[in-house]
């Protein structure tokens, strides 16, 4: 069980975790910035099916 001392790292990578921008997301902006609004919702769409 997780002690009282491992909860402030068990928050720090929490929020590491959480905050990173995964593969998909630099995707979607990548491509929304190179070509568009609607072209990155398109993106979007194509990761999410």
């Amino acid at each position: 069980m997780l002690g009282v001392t491992d909860l402030p790292t068990y928050l720090a990578g929490l929020l590491l975790i959480v905050l990173l921008p995964g593969p998909n997301s630099l995707y979607v902006l990548s491509v929304a910035a190179r070509r568009g609004v609607r072209t990155g919702y398109t993106a979007a769409a194509g990761v999410w099916t």
